[in-house]
């Protein structure tokens, strides 16, 4: 049984932007398979306001795969995915370079841990999607022709990077910060807490933010792909909640 997770919008309140004299020089250089996100300012949640400047950071290019995630288990780094014991969700044994899903907050959290990484904050996974510029999606601002650029109302997750920013690149796409994924395929894992806009300092719920979108999602539960694949979604969590659409990938420091 698919459990899909609702599309939620907010506009964010008017704002205050942050210039780049703030930021910090990065001294860490990209590993294999990392993305350095360079530090910068932007727009979150919408196009008017909420100014946010977020420092430099490395960012896993694609979601984490079943193929990496078995491997942890293997070392004893990771516990087993519990979902593979509740098959009515979805959730059952892959392997392969499918997004690994059914993983808990806890799961996710252990596997990046075992990597010296994190999670991202939800302000650093919008702005990877959605660059300095703010662009409506992760890859510029009109919507994929018949979700041509995202794994999106599927019958299953796809191999990680199958919409990529090379596929797009060769269509006249550009990705801000050449990240796959961030439009659909699994939903992901940040470590913040959920609040409404404008986001204070301190969570106001237990719940997770999660980020992207699943390869489940359609027009039927979503409404128009023009606002599904919205770089600017967000939805709330439950840190024990496991889904056959919920995945992760892991970020770190880079000053």
């Amino acid at each position: 049984m698919r459990h899909g997770l609702l599309l939620m919008l907010f506009l964010a309140p008017a704002g205050c932007f942050p210039t780049t004299s703030q930021c910090q020089p990065a001294t860490a250089e990209a590993g294999s398979g990392e993305v350095l996100v360079t530090c910068g300012g932007f727009a979150m949640g919408d196009f008017s306001g909420n100014g946010q400047l977020v420092q430099s950071f490395l960012m896993d290019r694609t979601q984490v795969t079943a193929d990496e995630y078995a491997a942890c288990v293997g070392s004893g780094g990771c516990a087993p995915v519990e979902g593979t014991l509740h098959p009515e969700r979805g959730c059952t044994p892959d392997v392969g370079k499918k997004p690994i899903y059914c993983v808990s907050l806890d799961d996710a959290q252990t596997f990046c841990a075992s990597r010296h990484k994190r999670l991202p904050t939800e302000i650093q996974w919008e702005y990877a999607a959605r660059g300095q510029g703010g662009s409506r999606y992760p890859w510029g601002e009109e919507p994929s022709p018949d979700g041509l650029f995202g794994c999106w109302g599927h019958m299953d997750a796809c191999i990680v990077d199958s919409f990529g920013p090379g596929r797009r690149t060769l269509l006249g796409k550009l990705d801000p910060n050449g990240l796959a994924d961030q439009g659909a395929n699994v939903w992901e894992w940040t470590s913040s807490f959920y609040c409404p806009y404008p986001l204070p300092s301190q969570g106001c719920s237990t719940d997770r933010v999660v980020r992207g979108g699943a390869w489940f999602d359609d027009s039927v539960k979503l409404g128009p792909l023009s606002e599904a694949e919205r770089a600017i979604k967000r939805h709330p969590v439950a840190p024990d909640f496991i889904d056959n659409g919920l995945g992760f990938r892991c970020a770190r420091d880079a000053i």
